[in-house]
């Protein structure tokens, strides 16, 4: 659940700033939002993949190993969606100053 919430706030990010590049460049804030977001994303495949692992999948109590994963991922989950929000605020902060200046 959270990691198909993560993947489809990625995609939405993706497919909006394709679309904005096009008339807004990358500013350090939205770039960091952006670099945020990857290493969230590159982090949840890498915790999905070791949870999923066939020696993990296999026993009864979850080991060290899938506990960490697990708290990985949420914590990569945090950070996904939070650089998603300063990425957000960004773009409506460039928005409300071009509205300003029109």
């Amino acid at each position: 659940m959270i990691w198909d919430s993560a993947i489809h706030q990625s995609k939405l990010v993706t497919e909006q700033t394709a679309e904005r590049s096009k008339t807004m460049a990358i500013t350090p804030i939205s770039g960091s939002a952006l670099q945020g977001i990857r290493q969230g994303m590159q982090g949840l495949r890498a915790n999905a993949a070791e949870i999923a692992s066939p020696r993990l999948t296999g026993n009864d109590f979850p080991t060290k190993d899938g506990v960490r994963a697990m708290v990985e991922l949420h914590q990569n989950t945090h950070q996904t969606t939070a650089s998603l929000e300063v990425f957000r605020t960004h773009d409506e902060i460039i928005g409300s100053l071009l509205d300003i200046k029109a």
